[in-house]
């Protein structure tokens, strides 16, 4: 099964891979091609849903395994 990650940030590319070595892993601008996603929940985690959702539409894939984060900073 091929796991799909919803960024295009090599640094995060490369620690998933590592983590994820026995399995078929691609950034989604390998498989289609970039696009604008807006994030605009109000946390971290419907951010991630966001981008994976909308990676997943566009994929003409129903049996890939789309994942995304996002992280950022929070400063009160």
């Amino acid at each position: 099964m091929k796991v799909v990650l919803a960024t295009s940030n090599k640094g995060k590319v490369r620690e998933i891979i590592e983590l994820l070595h026995d399995r078929e892993v691609f950034p989604y601008t390998e498989l289609i091609e970039g696009f604008e996603i807006i994030e605009d929940g109000d946390t971290f985690k419907e951010n991630a849903l966001i981008k994976a959702r909308a990676v997943y539409a566009a994929l003409d894939d129903s049996e890939a395994i789309v994942i995304a984060d996002d992280s950022g900073i929070s400063v009160d």
